[in-house]
């Protein structure tokens, strides 16, 4: 059988001058186990199916462990709306003071977001990830155990930085990872995140209501290591 002439029935579209008495039948085949190695790689269809499938189940993964910094950023900055009726009695906060817990967080997250973006760019986007899962792990913990309102404020600070990082190194580790027919999908996973987030603090807050005045909000707001751990 000449290679020559599958080539041919093979790929039609290629001019028959490609062919004609340039390409020997070991030459031939050579160009048709090349042309079909070009078009597994890089057809707009992708990759077979069984291999789409375990592609789209490991981005998939993927997007949903790096969008935890979006869930923690939801739950951060909506927990402390019901903590803080409990600092308030535990610490006898004057309002400046509650003030300054609730938006010192903010604040902190907007430095640390401008600080991430060259971040990212030297250490990668990896990196930054797993540097925010760190910080966001100490600013819980600090948090949790604070004696008074000066460490307090600085927990929510340390998480503040946290949010900046993830803020900016999730969506961009998401969207860089995903290929082009799946990064809408997956990059929205960032957002439901933060507001399942803020779904789930909602929950923890009204769980913990009913402990005691000094215990209640340590639970609400030191519960956010659990999944920066993860």
């Amino acid at each position: 059988m000449s290679y020559r002439r599958s080539y041919r029935s093979k790929y039609p579209t290629i001019p028959e001058e490609s062919l004609s008495g340039t390409y020997d039948d070991s030459e031939c085949e050579a160009l048709i186990q090349h042309k079909d190695n070009i078009q597994t790689e890089y057809s707009p269809n992708g990759p077979p199916h069984s291999s789409k499938w375990q592609v789209r189940i490991f981005l998939t993964l993927l997007s949903l462990f790096s969008a935890t910094g979006g869930f923690l950023f939801g739950y951060d900055t909506g927990v402390v709306s019901g903590a803080m009726l409990k600092v308030d009695e535990s610490f006898s906060l004057k309002p400046v003071w509650h003030e300054l817990i609730v938006s010192v967080t903010i604040a902190a997250a907007a430095i640390s977001a401008i600080l991430a973006g060259p971040l990212t760019d030297f250490l990668g986007r990896r990196p930054v990830l797993l540097i925010a899962s760190l910080v966001f792990t100490i600013g819980a913990v600090v948090m949790g155990v604070s004696p008074n309102k000066y460490v307090l404020l600085f927990g929510r600070v340390i998480v503040g930085i946290g949010i900046g990082f993830a803020a900016m190194a999730v969506p961009m580790y998401i969207a860089e990872s995903a290929p082009a027919h799946m990064r809408g999908k997956l990059v929205v996973l960032n957002n439901l995140f933060i507001t399942g987030g803020q779904f789930v603090a909602t929950i923890i807050d009204g769980a913990f209501s009913s402990l005691s005045v000094n215990v209640g909000w340590r639970f609400m707001l030191s519960l956010a290591a659990v999944p920066s751990i993860i």
